[in-house]
């Protein structure tokens, strides 16, 4: 018959003094705040296609409060009623509506960024766009979950574009470095301006042209000096003409 050991208490644990184990009282634990619900103006022009965009996001639907509206007067008096995060335009039936409707939103809301979907482009409508004050330019096929992001970039204040979008703008950009007050930058302050432009984030900025990403950094801030830019946005607006 084995004999019991003796009553010596808990088996100590290396390292550890017993006497100085946190007690429930002092254990704190960090809870993440929630996530901040989206706030999104879906606007068009087009009835018939209008709904489609609206299911195409349907499935962000719980991450997002969705307001729909059909034409730009509605949409601008809703905007002015409840102000959203973002605003997404799809279905415009023309590139001058889309220009004059970006341009009536940024009188009464300046920083507000909006985002442009559509199956596409039409010739000269991504430079309107930019110019106007576009956020992102994106075109079709595109999942509801891409869209969800670039909307969640536009509000952080990175701009979003398509594959077609980023090479009709990358193509006028190499012709603005001519002319215009880009040409003022260096060839490669005009290579991150580029970048930019196409939605690239420093650090993928970095990694194209072989740099640092403290370095195109420094780029950025001599592009925002030359240009008198304060955001990204505000930079690619003004290389193609000298406003936003």
């Amino acid at each position: 018959m084995a004999r019991g050991l003796p009553n010596q208490g808990p088996l100590p644990v290396p390292g550890v003094v017993a006497n100085n184990l946190p007690q429930p009282s002092n254990i704190h634990i960090k809870i993440p705040p929630k996530a901040k619900r989206l706030r999104v103006a879906l606007v068009g022009e087009d009835a018939n296609a209008l709904p489609a965009a609206r299911k195409m996001i349907d499935g962000q639907a719980s991450a997002w409060s969705l307001n729909v509206y059909l034409g730009s007067e509605k949409a601008l008096q809703g905007i002015q009623a409840e102000p959203p995060d973002v605003v997404l335009l799809a279905a415009f039936v023309s590139a001058s509506s889309i220009d004059e409707f970006l341009r009536s939103v940024k009188r009464h809301a300046p920083a507000l960024p909006m985002v442009i979907f559509t199956e596409k482009p039409k010739p000269g409508e991504v430079l309107l766009a930019v110019e106007a004050g576009a956020s992102g330019y994106l075109t079709g096929p595109l999942s509801g979950l891409q869209l969800a992001r670039a909307c969640e970039d536009a509000v952080q204040g990175f701009a979003s574009l398509g594959r077609e979008a980023a090479t009709e703008l990358v193509a006028a950009l190499r012709h603005a470095g001519t002319t215009g007050p880009s040409a003022a930058l260096t060839a490669r302050e005009h290579e991150v301006l580029i970048g930019v432009a196409g939605g690239l984030q420093n650090k993928e900025i970095a990694e194209l042209m072989g740099l640092q990403t403290g370095t195109v950094h420094v780029y950025l801030t001599r592009i925002y000096h030359k240009l008198s830019a304060h955001s990204r946005q505000q930079a690619v607006q003004r290389a193609f003409g000298g406003h936003g």
